[in-house]
């Protein structure tokens, strides 16, 4: 089919965002997680991050865009959000119609400021409602993002 593009043609993309919170750092998962100090408040985070569910306008989120490149409509749809707990090690699910370059770091990153107690988690509503990148929280590092299913 000459109009498919791997691309464009995705109904559904699953991310996932690693966190290591193993009390003496793993060296070999250094590369594939995010390593913190402190098990996390689980309970808090699946609160979080059910604020984000359901289609909103993720500008606050999203970082800038390149002068000159098209505008994409920041408008998503997150279907589900899931918060899965192994041992010393969280892994935070991510599926929706689409994610805006850097929006599901950013998000994480929010969702630890939320859980670390730096925002106030009902600040998260807030933030989506401005569509200010600069309210939200800086991006969770790079190292613990993963693509993992791309549904068409």
């Amino acid at each position: 089919d000459l109009s498919f593009h791997a691309r464009f043609s995705a109904k559904s993309k699953v991310y996932s965002y690693h966190i290591s919170h193993d009390p003496t750092p793993n060296p070999f998962s250094r590369f594939y997680a995010y390593q913190i100090k402190k098990k996390l408040d689980i309970n808090l985070l699946k609160k979080a991050c059910s604020l984000f569910i359901g289609k909103h306008d993720f500008t606050s989120f999203a970082n800038k865009q390149l002068e000159g490149s098209a505008k994409k409509n920041p408008i998503r749809t997150i279907q589900r959000i899931a918060v899965i707990e192994q041992k010393n090690k969280i892994i935070i699910e991510f599926e929706g119609d689409g994610f805006l370059y850097k929006m599901v770091r950013n998000i994480v990153g929010t969702l630890l400021d939320v859980e670390s107690k730096k925002l106030p988690i009902d600040m998260i509503e807030k933030i989506i409602k401005a569509k200010d990148r600069t309210l939200a929280s800086k991006p969770a590092e790079p190292q613990g993002l993963f693509l993992d299913r791309v549904e068409y």
